[in-house]
C-alpha cells in the first residue's frame, strides 16, 4: 500500500510539473516571439532546462511502455527543434529569428494543460468543482496573453504605421515589459467587455484584431462567468443537502412535540457529524468497501488502540485483524449515556475521541474519568452481572464497539483469543482495578 501511494504522491508531483512547465513556456514562447523578435541568453536557458524535463518525461513514459502515439507527440512537444537552426540565427522572417519561428513549435504544449487538470480529478481528491474553476482562469490568462501578443505583433508586421495604435500610444520606442503590459491591458479590458476606449484600432487589420477579440471575449464571460456560477452553486451541493435533511428533521420533531432542549441536542449531533464526518455514516459507508480495505481503513481508524489498549496489544496480527473487522464506529453527544446502571452488559467499548465520566448515580460526580485508549463493558459482557455504574459521554465521544455475538464468535473461532483475554485479566490498569475494588461492574 505504501508503494502505491509513493506512486500516486510521484504521479500527482510529475503532473503539476508539467503543468506549471507547460504554462511558462508556452507563454514564454509567444512573449519572445511577439515582442523580444530574437533569442535571449536567459529565455534560451529557461526554455532548453524546460525541454531537458519534458525529455526526461519521455523517457519515463518509454520505460512504462506507453503507446507510440503518445510518444511521437511527446517527442514532438518536447524536442528543442529550434536548436538544429541555431547555425543560421541570423536569418529573419518579417523581423522575426527564424528560431523564434521554430520555437512556436512548443504551442502545442497547450494540450498537457488541460488534459492534467483532467487527470488531476483521477489521482488526487481536490475537489472536482476547484478544478474547474482553475482551468477557466487559465483560459483566461492564456487567452489575454496570446490576444496581447498578436495586438501588438501585427503592428509590428505592418512596420508601425502612424496611425497604429502602438504610434498613437507612444510605446514603439519603449521596453518590451512596458509594450507588453499596454497590450495585455487592451486585451484585458476587450475580453472582458469593459473597454475604457483609450486604446482603439484605426488600421483594418486592427479592426479584424478587435472583432475577433470582443467576440472571443463576449462568448468568453457568458461561458465561463456562468459555469463559475454553477460550480460555485454545486461545491456546496453536498452541504446543502445535509443542511435541508437536518431542518426537515428539526420540522418534524418539533411537529411531534418533540422538547425544544432534545431537539437542540439532535441538531448539535448531527453539527458533529457534519464538522467531523461530512455526514458520512461510518458503519454503512464501511459495509460497502470490501473486506481488504474496509480492514486498511479501520485499522487506520484504530491505530491508537492497537497500541495502547491490552485487547489489541496481545493479539496475533491475524486476530487482531478480525477484532477490528468485528468493531462498529458509534458516536455520542455531550450528556448522552453509553451504559446504563442495572443494564446487563452486551457491548465492550473502546474510546476513540472524547472521554467518558463513571457515575454511581444521574446527575452526581464523576467516580472516574475514562480517556482515549481506556475500554470498559467487558466485566459485565463475561461475568453476566448487571451494571453498577453508568458511563456518561463527557463532549462529543467517539467510540468502537464491540458486540457479545461478535466477541464470543471469535472466541470460538480463535482459542488463542481465550490467552489474550487471561492476559489482560491478570494486568488490569490501575484505573480498572481500582473501580473494582469500589465494586463498579462495567
Amino acid at each position: 500500500m505504501r508503494i502505491v501511494e509513493e506512486q500516486y504522491r510521484f504521479l500527482k508531483a510529475r503532473n503539476i510539473g508539467i503543468l506549471i512547465l507547460s504554462v511558462v513556456s508556452v507563454i514564454l514562447v509567444a512573449f519572445q516571439f511577439a515582442f523580444q523578435h530574437d533569442i535571449t541568453i536567459a529565455g534560451s536557458i529557461l526554455l532548453y532546462s524546460i525541454d531537458l524535463f519534458f525529455i526526461i518525461n519521455i523517457l519515463l513514459l518509454y520505460k512504462r511502455g506507453s503507446d507510440s502515439g503518445a510518444i511521437i507527440f511527446h517527442i514532438v512537444a518536447a524536442f528543442p527543434f529550434d536548436v538544429l537552426f541555431l547555425f543560421w540565427g541570423g536569418w529573419s522572417i518579417e523581423g522575426i529569428s527564424i528560431i523564434l519561428w521554430v520555437r512556436m513549435l512548443r504551442l502545442i504544449r497547450l494540450k498537457y494543460i488541460f488534459s492534467i487538470i483532467n487527470n488531476l480529478r483521477y489521482i488526487s481528491w481536490i475537489n472536482p468543482g476547484y478544478l474547474r474553476i482553475s482551468k477557466f482562469f487559465l483560459i483566461i490568462i492564456i487567452l489575454g496573453h496570446f490576444v496581447a501578443c498578436a495586438w501588438y505583433v501585427a503592428a509590428y508586421f505592418s512596420g508601425f504605421p502612424a496611425n497604429s495604435w502602438v504610434l498613437l500610444s507612444g510605446i514603439h520606442e519603449a521596453g518590451h515589459l512596458h509594450a507588453y503590459l499596454r497590450s495585455l491591458y487592451w486585451a484585458v479590458t476587450t475580453l472582458t467587455t469593459v473597454g475604457y476606449g483609450d486604446i482603439t484600432p484605426h488600421l483594418d487589420y486592427e479592426y479584424i484584431i478587435a472583432i475577433i477579440t470582443m467576440a472571443s471575449g463576449a462568448f468568453m464571460y457568458a461561458f465561463i462567468i456562468g459555469n463559475i456560477a454553477s460550480i460555485i452553486s454545486n461545491l456546496d451541493r453536498q452541504k446543502a443537502s445535509f443542511r435541508s435533511k437536518v431542518d426537515t428533521m428539526s420540522i418534524y420533531l418539533k411537529k411531534r412535540g418533540i422538547p425544544r432542549s432534545l431537539n437542540n441536542r439532535i441538531k448539535n449531533y448531527y453539527e458533529y457529524v457534519w464538522l467531523h464526518h461530512r455526514g458520512f455514516d461510518e458503519y454503512y459507508f464501511l459495509r460497502e468497501l470490501p473486506d481488504h480495505l474496509q480492514l486498511d481503513v479501520l485499522l487506520h481508524l484504530t491505530k491508537e488502540l492497537l497500541v495502547e489498549t491490552p485487547i489489541f496489544k496481545y493479539s496475533s496480527e491475524e486476530l487482531k485483524h478480525v477484532l477490528v473487522m468485528a468493531l462498529q464506529a458509534r458516536t455520542y453527544d455531550p450528556g448522552s449515556y453509553v451504559a446504563r446502571a442495572g443494564h446487563k452488559g452486551k457491548e465492550m467499548y473502546f474510546i476513540s475521541k472524547g472521554r467518558i465520566e463513571i457515575q454511581g448515580e444521574p446527575g452526581t460526580a464523576a467516580l472516574f474519568t475514562l480517556k482515549p485508549g481506556d475500554y470498559f463493558g467487558d466485566l459485565s459482557m463475561l461475568t453476566g452481572e448487571m451494571r453498577t455504574a453508568n458511563a456518561v459521554a463527557h463532549g462529543f465521544c467517539e467510540i468502537f464497539v464491540l458486540h457479545a455475538k461478535d466477541f464470543n464468535r471469535i472466541k470460538e473461532e480463535y482459542p488463542d483469543f481465550v490467552d489474550v483475554l487471561s492476559k489482560i485479566s491478570s494486568q488490569k490498569s490501575d484505573l480498572t482495578a481500582k473501580m473494582i475494588l469500589e465494586g463498579i461492574v462495567l
